[in-house]
């Protein structure tokens, strides 16, 4: 481990796998840019990245740790990290024993300022001048393997070229999505590759309060933040002369008239690139008043061949793909993706849940995604009766894959007709749910009959249900691979051209893609190998014989289609 060092950034997810039946008493967390495990390194770069020991420590700082058996992970908000085993402390700690003072045992210099303990977590909080000290009892890590995986390294998303390309455009670029599906990472990497060859490009963030009264106040009050487009000597043809990031734009008091009048006034000379959450394309007046002035991207959670590469299999990722774009391929690696597919299932695609490695973290930050994340979405669309959106919400998913009942509904929770479907467009807008509508050559039938009801993401259906047990442990398999797939086909041609096949005597097919008035494909989706009865296939053909029929199975199986060749 001699002179391993790791630059890291505030988010950073630090993993120490220990040797077996070795203690680990404490962890340290500073400001700084480097992490060392050799103290020769020191002079290099000391801890907050000066060119000599003793560096200041600029900032608080905060640190969470978790530990279980000889496992230690630990979440650092910003800082400086290094652990050391109790046999190089003065006066080992135990977790029972560790206060303010008998911290301070250490040395006169120590720097923590609060240590508290439970029986699964220690909080550490430290407010230093000088930490440099410190480096007298960190030993040569031998013996530990260290790893770092950047929480806030960034890693592209399937979408981005499409936005690459249509920010030269003059329309402006808005940025949708469900919270948490990373709108804030990819714009501000656009934003630091952009202005690295053009300084006439500027990020602001609507959370700045001061900001967000200013644009509030007066429209002009951008440029308090940003270069102003000289409309009046702009030479013809010349382009775009300043580029603005707005994130999180839904928080302005009428985020369509800014923009606006910002695209009417400035025409050209000025290209938008924004972020909203749901709550801005609820907005009624956002289709209309800016029509013909924008266009929008939707960034979903991560999809399954995403999952891959956060989850940093590359190479997996590109035996999917084989998988998907050659029919006779059969990948050696299939049992490894099956294992990675099945985590897929059950915890989702939320970039932060991906990267956490720790099954009960995922779980707590799944919750913190329900409970707070999903409030956001409550407010900010006008529910008035949270309890029933939630209630609402959970009962859906209980319901994946099935018929959507709203008279039932509404029994079942106490509200009107009227409430239901109100609550339901916020979940659509939301990109909680997608409903897919009957397919039938009768479109009235097809607008009056009940749509069925699916997750765009499968982990906030896990956690609305509190169920996290095994894939293959579970009674909802059907219902879980078959959301799967609702996912994968809307991922390829869009919720609009799914549709689903069911009649008054049962027969049934899950999924139907319409190319035209009489061609298209249909499928139903299975878990294992065993089809059952192919009654409502048989059915089906005999009516819409333009249209392919195929199984989907979660298992290889002869004669139907695995999932990963979608």
């Amino acid at each position: 481990m001699s002179g391993l060092h790791i630059k890291f950034s505030a988010g950073d997810l630090l993993k120490i796998n220990l040797p077996p039946k070795f203690n680990l008493n404490l962890t340290y967390s500073f400001i700084s840019d480097y992490i060392f495990a050799d103290r020769k390194q020191r002079r290099k770069n000391d801890l907050c990245g000066n060119k000599s020991g003793g560096g200041q420590a600029k900032a608080r700082c905060r640190a969470k740790a978790i530990l279980k058996g000889t496992f230690l992970k630990m979440l650092v908000k910003s800082g400086f990290f290094y652990a050391y085993p109790s046999a190089f402390l003065k006066k080992p700690l135990q977790p029972e024993t560790v206060t303010n003072s008998s911290c301070k045992n250490h040395s006169a210099r120590n720097p923590f300022t609060g240590v508290s303990f439970n029986a699964n977590w220690i909080f550490l909080e430290c407010n230093s001048n000088n930490i440099g000290y410190f480096w007298n009892l960190v030993p040569k890590l031998s013996g530990f393997r260290i790893f770092a995986k950047n929480k806030t390294m960034y890693i592209s998303r399937k979408i981005e070229g499409k936005i690459r390309n249509h920010i030269p455009r003059k329309e402006y670029t808005i940025i949708t999505g469900a919270r948490q599906s990373g709108k804030t990472s990819l714009v501000r990497r656009l934003f630091t590759e952009m202005r690295e060859s053009n300084p006439s490009v500027f990020f602001v963030t609507l959370e700045d309060k001061e900001a967000l009264y200013a644009i509030n106040e007066n429209p002009e009050n951008i440029f308090r933040y940003a270069a102003r487009p000289d409309i009046f000597n702009k030479a013809p043809g010349s382009g775009v002369q300043v580029f603005i990031f707005i994130d999180e734009i839904q928080y302005a008091s009428d985020p369509s008239n800014f923009l606006k009048y910002l695209y009417d006034k400035y025409l050209d000379t000025l290209k938008i690139i924004a972020t909203g959450s749901s709550a801005f394309y609820i907005d009624s007046s956002f289709n209309d008043s800016l029509a013909g002035r924008k266009r929008l991207f939707t960034l979903r959670t991560l999809s399954f061949e995403e999952f891959l590469i956060f989850k940093g299999k590359d190479a997996l990722s590109g035996e999917l793909a084989l998988l998907r774009n050659q029919p006779d391929y059969q990948s050696i690696f299939k049992n490894e993706l099956l294992t990675l597919l099945d985590e897929f299932l059950v915890y989702g695609g939320y970039p932060e849940v991906v990267l956490e490695n720790d099954l009960t973290e995922k779980k707590e930050l799944l919750k913190e995604i329900k409970d707070s994340f999903l409030k956001r979405d409550i407010d900010e669309s006008g529910v008035s009766n949270a309890e029933a959106f939630y209630k609402l919400f959970t009962l859906l998913a209980g319901q994946t894959g099935s018929l959507l009942n709203k008279n039932e509904l509404s029994n079942t929770i106490g509200v009107d007709n009227k409430t239901i479907d109100k609550y339901l467009a916020v979940l659509q807008k939301c990109f909680h749910i997608g409903l897919v509508k009957p397919f039938s050559t009768n479109l009235r039938k097809e607008l009056t009959r009940m749509p069925k009801i699916y997750f765009y993401d499968p982990g906030m259906r896990n956690i609305l249900l509190n169920r996290f047990s095994d894939f293959h442990q579970r009674e909802d398999q059907g219902a879980m691979v078959e959301n799967f797939v609702f996912c994968r086909l809307e991922e390829l041609h869009g919720t609009d051209l799914i549709k689903f096949w069911r009649t008054a005597d049962g027969n049934e097919v899950d999924f139907v893609l319409t190319s035209d008035y009489q061609t298209g494909s249909a499928f139903e989706v299975k878990t294992n190998c065993n089809k059952g009865s192919a009654k409502g296939f048989r059915k089906f053909g005999e009516l819409y014989p333009g249209f392919s029929l195929e199984w989907l199975t979660y298992q290889f199986c002869e004669g139907s289609r695995q999932l990963f060749k979608i």
